[in-house]
């Protein structure tokens, strides 16, 4: 029986069961236990959701605000 963390399809005579949402893989491991991968999604949110991330964002938004390079503008040569 397929799960929904699992995709099935049959190559010749093989029935071959795959890991859905791990096509795009930037860096490191890649968990492959279904409840791990719940547990680190529901951490992920909590986190989002935390006081210290808000004022966290709060603090890089202002920053990014009152950080000016334009003059430095057309300094960067071509090779």
């Amino acid at each position: 029986m397929a799960s929904k963390y699992f995709k099935i399809y049959q190559k010749g005579k093989e029935v071959i069961q795959t890991l859905k949402g791990t096509g795009k893989k930037t860096k490191g491991y890649m968990e492959k236990d279904p409840n791990v991968r719940a547990g680190i999604a529901k951490g992920l949110k909590e986190h989002r959701k935390s006081e210290s991330h808000k004022t966290y964002k709060k603090i890089m938004k202002k920053l990014d605000k009152n950080l000016d390079l334009s003059y430095l503008k057309g300094t960067v040569l071509k090779d």
